[in-house]
Formats: structure tokens, C-alpha cells, sequence
């Protein structure tokens, strides 16, 4: 988890790590032990690739662990 970037933040005030594709190989690298590179990519995703779709309240409940929960509900905000 990192700090939310300005887009999330009016929904959390955290965000999961996304890393950029191009970042996958250096990620991935079982040699690279180099841990201020790697500590780098730990950052927040930049809010304007980002887009929040209104989902089922089901995904407040850990309980529930399927595809449905990032279905589309209605329309985005905005």
C-alpha cells in the first residue's frame, strides 16, 4: 500500500501499489537486490490512468470473493 495519489484520495486514503508495465522486468528480477531501485517503484499511480467505476457495496464485505464485485453498478461520477 502506498498514499493515495489526488485522484483516489476523496475514496481512500490509501491505494494498492500499481506498478507500470515497463517497471515488470526490474520488478520481477530475482538478481536485483538493489533495494533503493526497488523501494523506487513502490509509488503512487498516476491518478490521470486511473478510473473509478461505481461498484456493488459487496466488496465492503471480506466474505464475498467473486467476479461480481468489480462489475460496473452505474454510472461514473463525474
Amino acid at each position: 500500500m502506498t498514499d493515495s495519489n489526488r485522484f483516489l484520495a476523496p475514496i481512500h486514503n490509501r491505494m494498492p501499489v500499481l506498478l507500470d508495465p515497463e517497471d515488470f522486468a526490474t520488478w520481477l528480477d530475482p538478481e536485483n537486490q538493489d533495494k533503493d531501485v526497488l523501494k523506487g517503484l513502490l509509488r503512487s499511480y498516476p491518478g490521470e490512468r486511473l478510473q473509478a467505476v461505481p461498484v456493488s457495496r459487496r466488496v465492503n464485505n471480506p466474505k464475498n470473493d467473486d467476479p461480481g464485485l468489480v462489475e460496473q453498478v452505474g454510472e461514473p461520477a463525474g
